[in-house]
């Protein structure tokens, strides 16, 4: 008789050590944590749901400067006009420095950058955004029906990583000028399942309104107002010393400092030319970006003559020489054009800050709305002024050789079997020559070089073929001599 396998106690204990483990994966759920909806098997019957809305009086997310823009040196004479009229983005963004933000769990960083990428395609007639998070947010209630207080922390989270978007958001992009942050909605709807005696409630989609500011509306004048005048702002020079000073000097020709309800956008700056900081700064950015040259924008305080710290914001650009350099058009922009903040390391002096350093009067904040949730770095300044006469053009990598002349006057490029003109046959040798099935001379292989590389490939077997049915009349080689 056969003997039943009996498994023994310590084999018993261990399979179900390893269950227990199994079970407990599922059953994980803090804020940012949960990665999917429940499993099917949670029981259909308790399934609980709703939708739920952020009250921006409760949980605000801003798009402001901390303190009136009362930050300026004094100004040049305000009976200037505006010499810019109505009808006249490697990139650096914020938004990258997203999925490493200290201050945010895992969760929140992968959730904040799929906002911002979101955010990024919105026109003033996206209406309602929805916005798939890849972690699915987490939160608890005693009953299906969550009360205000259980729902406080989802809440939370949702401002922060809504925040978190928009801040980089429109430092990126400061052409989305019409958006109105205030009054944009933000909506949740979550899914829950009784567990353990409580509901455990899964958000994994996020909505957002998008709303327009009132003195933008209707918007698409508005907008393409802006892109022609971003798309027509002229811009002279050949090196990025030329073309900056050109944009910095164009906007202080164009502007007049002073509020407006365009002073704080791009808007402002670019077409009815009147603006403050924010203004000058943003159509910076938005210029250079246009030119490809990296730029970012810079908030903080900036402090006045009498020591004050008054919010106040600049550029900071990078230069042939990889390093990054101050810009403060605004306080360039006197009487007459001053470069007394162009181009600034950390240490330059201005004489019309009293001998002041850069660094001293420009400081820089990360957490641009004084949130506290996060803080963007910048980039590190350089310590001394931009140069340009130390900077030289880097020599041409990959210098083009001289083409390489017949060594007998009775040869003919391109005629390899010397019938006296290149023809189907000469191509096909060549193509043999490519793929190594026969091995031309030196000679040979100067006269197959046809378009003077110093190297036989296909495209010199083309140029045959074209030659041959009367497409060319000279191969580019024969050109390349005359010119010699």
């Amino acid at each position: 008789m056969e003997k039943s396998y009996q498994p023994s106690a310590l084999t018993r204990f261990l399979v179900l050590l390893t269950l227990v483990f199994v079970c407990s994966l599922f059953k994980i759920g803090d804020i940012g944590s949960a990665r999917g909806p429940l499993p099917a098997w949670a029981g259909e019957e308790q399934k609980t749901g709703g939708t739920d809305v952020l009250d921006p009086r409760e949980y605000p997310v801003y798009d402001r400067l901390t303190v009136p823009h009362t930050d300026q040196t004094p100004r040049r004479a305000a009976a200037k006009e505006s010499q810019y009229g109505a009808g006249a983005g490697p990139e650096v963004n914020f938004g990258d420095q997203i999925p490493t933000l200290s201050g945010l769990t895992w969760g929140q960083q992968k959730n904040a950058k799929a906002v911002y990428d979101s955010l990024t395609a919105i026109v003033p007639g996206s209406g309602t955004l929805s916005i798939n998070l890849p972690v699915s947010i987490v939160y608890y209630s005693a009953s299906e029906k969550p009360t205000d207080k259980e729902r406080e922390s989802v809440r939370k989270y949702i401002q922060i990583i809504s925040q978190t978007a928009i801040d980089a958001l429109l430092r990126d992009y400061p052409e989305i000028f019409w958006l109105d942050v205030g009054k944009g909605m933000w909506y949740y709807s979550w899914s829950g399942e009784k567990e353990s005696g409580r509901y455990k409630n899964v958000v994994s989609t996020l909505r957002y309104t998008v709303a327009v500011a009132s003195q933008y509306n209707p918007p698409a004048g508005y907008q393409n107002t802006l892109e022609q005048a971003i798309e027509r702002f002229p811009v002279s020079g050949s090196s990025r010393y030329d073309k900056v000073k050109s944009i910095h000097d164009a906007l202080c020709r164009r502007i007049v400092y002073g509020e407006s309800s365009y002073a704080h956008q791009i808007y402002g700056a670019l077409v009815p030319g009147r603006c403050v900081c924010e203004g000058y700064a943003k159509a910076f950015k938005a210029i250079c970006d246009r030119e490809k040259i990296p730029c970012v924008l810079v908030s903080g305080s900036g402090i006045n003559s009498a020591g004050m710290a008054q919010a106040h914001m600049w550029n900071q650009v990078q230069m042939e020489d990889g390093k990054w350099y101050g810009v403060d058009v605004t306080w360039d922009d006197q009487s007459d054009i001053i470069y007394d903040y162009f181009l600034c390391g950390s240490t330059t002096a201005a004489a019309h800050s009293g001998g002041r350093s850069f660094s001293a009067v420009h400081k820089a904040d990360g957490d641009f709305n004084q949130s506290g949730f996060v803080s963007y770095a910048y980039p590190v300044l350089a310590q001394s002024a931009y140069d340009k006469d130390a900077v030289k053009p880097a020599p041409d990598p990959t210098p083009v050789p001289s083409p390489r002349p017949l060594p007998d006057p009775s040869l003919v490029y391109g005629d390899l079997n010397r019938s006296g003109e290149a023809d189907t046959e000469d191509a096909l040798t060549v193509l043999k020559a490519v793929v190594k099935l026969v091995s031309l001379t030196e000679t040979e292989e100067i006269q197959a070089d046809l378009d003077g590389n110093w190297q036989v490939q296909v495209n010199d077997a083309l140029l045959i073929l074209k030659k041959a049915v009367r497409l060319l009349d000279r191969f580019p080689v024969e050109d390349l001599m005359a010119k010699s």
